[in-house]
């Protein structure tokens, strides 16, 4: 596991370049792991000041006189008892040797002997020991925190959002116990170490668990451990654009076709609004935009019986024509080849026969019923309605709401139905056209990157208009905790904490453009 260690301090990362390995450039990094001396008297330092944390045991030197040969010549002829080559590539050119991983290092590394794990067992290093013992002579101007401790550490190994899941156990993230106003002797830094090495050594039985087919631990079950995998070789842009476009099935549907009454429905966050207003915009004339909830009636949409006043007092009722008969009355007042748009946000969400009352069938029926003879009155001043056949109707529905559940029957026979699914499309779409910051195209591959996996692997539809706004990929994990996260646990529930935890996994790794195969 040291070997290791000293790989990844030379840079060895998923995906990246092959690092040179000698004796020579490892040296300096083995004794900056290893070195203890003159920081705790666990030891003698005058015999052996150096320490071994994987193993429990101090040395004279940082390194025997074979360690590099059986490190580096052994595992390339395979001739040690772990053989790493399932994970590790290492190579002789020209006398010197080079290392890398594998394509499938995902799937062994810290598992089994051969993964540098006992037999049978999982890897799994307490991080925030491993931490405090790699930092132990780091000085900090002020005290960290665990995530700007973490970040330090991840920067200085190369150590990706796999690798950790796959080595460390990061379940204690508390390290107030670990800094030196907190320790008890006075002689601090003496002290840390040796807490640090006394508390290694008895952790040593806690480093691996036992794994058995039938018990393994849900930090490695065999669906998380594909995900990630998952997570670093797909670079899949298109998995889940429909193979027609919703813009121009909306658009073939309104022109070519003659449909008036239109839902878009999709997930939250696919561009639902987006796509009917920009299509209203396109081929109409005007547009009336309604927002539906629970409490719209029909008293909002069509026709009211208000109140006259006088003096400031009530003299008397009238009805009050409002949005849904005025536009109504503006399709009338143009041509017949041009539209009027009437865009009904989120139709679910209200009790959509309490708000359209006698309308629900003319606009199914609309001037068919003034040609049949049909006179047809609003509820309140009892006068005539027509809907016009240039009056074009597009709701949006969001399909993961439970109120879609009990949507009307009557409504889905009157109305067309275009399925809007998350899209990098769009995704892509959004992210060029914003004018406030110039994404770079590798944080827009990174995040169709990430629509893309999060949808498959991570059983949620993840739609792409969560990123519009974004200043960089920066900004991504605040996005996500404030306004994506929260919506997933609730889709998700308490019986798939798992599940949430590995979307939590994609988000940071593309965080850091690491679901990228490039980066």
């Amino acid at each position: 596991m040291t070997f290791w260690f000293i790989l990844k301090m030379r840079g060895l990362k998923p995906g990246g370049d092959r690092v040179l390995i000698n004796e020579e450039n490892g040296e300096p990094l083995l004794d900056h792991l290893l070195r203890v001396e003159d920081l705790t008297d666990y030891i003698d330092a005058d015999d052996t000041p150096y320490y071994d944390i994987f193993v429990g045991a101090t040395r004279k030197e940082s390194a025997d006189k074979n360690y590099w040969q059986n490190n580096i010549g052994n595992f390339y002829q395979n001739q040690n008892a772990s053989n790493p080559e399932k994970w590790l590539n290492i190579e002789e050119v020209d006398g010197e040797y080079y290392a890398s991983y594998t394509d499938e290092f995902a799937d062994y590394l810290g598992r089994g002997k051969d993964g540098f794990a006992p037999k049978g067992k999982q890897l799994e290093i307490p991080l925030i020991d491993m931490m405090a013992w790699y930092f132990r002579y780091r000085s900090f101007d002020k005290k960290p925190s665990y995530d700007e401790l973490l970040e330090e550490f991840t920067n200085d190994l190369h150590l990706s959002q796999i690798e950790l899941n796959l080595v460390f156990d990061r379940s204690n993230t508390d390290i107030d116990g670990l800094f030196e106003e907190n320790l008890r002797m006075g002689e601090k830094k003496k002290e840390l170490a040796r807490f640090l090495a006394d508390h290694l050594e008895e952790q040593q039985s806690g480093y691996s668990v036992d794994i058995e087919p039938s018990e393994q631990p849900d930090k490695f079950s065999e669906r998380k451990r594909d995900t990630i995998i998952y997570s670093s070789r797909n670079t899949m842009y298109d998995t889940f654009d429909p193979s027609v476009d919703p813009s121009e099935d909306l658009h073939d549907a309104v022109v070519e076709d003659g449909k008036r009454n239109l839902i878009l429905v999709g997930p939250p966050g696919t561009g639902k609004t987006h796509t009917a207003i920009r299509t209203a915009e396109k081929l109409g004339e005007e547009t009336f935009f309604f927002q539906f909830h629970e409490s719209y009636t029909y008293e909002d949409f069509v026709e009211s019986y208000e109140p006259t006043f006088k003096g400031g007092e009530i003299v008397g009722f009238e009805p009050i024509q409002k949005g849904f008969i005025k536009s109504c009355q503006k399709a009338q007042e143009i041509s017949d080849d041009k539209y009027v748009f009437v865009v009904l946000d989120e139709i679910n969400r209200a009790k959509v026969s309490r708000v359209f009352g006698e309308l629900f069938s003319l606009i199914e029926y609309r001037e068919d019923i003034t040609e049949m003879d049909v006179n047809l009155q609003t509820l309140y001043s009892g006068g005539s309605i027509v809907v016009p056949d240039n009056l074009v109707i597009i709701g949006t529905m969001n399909n993961l709401d439970k109120s879609t559940e009990d949507i009307e029957f009557a409504l889905r026979r009157r109305f067309s139905e275009i399925e809007v699914p998350p899209s990098t499309n769009l995704l892509r779409e959004l992210l060029r056209e914003q004018s406030d910051y110039d994404w770079e195209q590798e944080e827009i591959d990174e995040l169709a990157r990430l629509l893309n996996i999060v949808n498959e692997k991570g059983d949620y539809p993840l739609g792409p208009t969560y990123f519009r706004g974004m200043q960089g990929i920066d900004d991504l994990l605040k996005v996500y905790r404030r306004e994506i996260r929260p919506s997933i646990k609730q889709y998700f529930g308490e019986y798939r904490e798992e599940q949430l935890e590995t979307v939590d996994g994609f988000f940071e790794l593309a965080s850091d453009l690491e679901l990228s195969e490039d980066s």
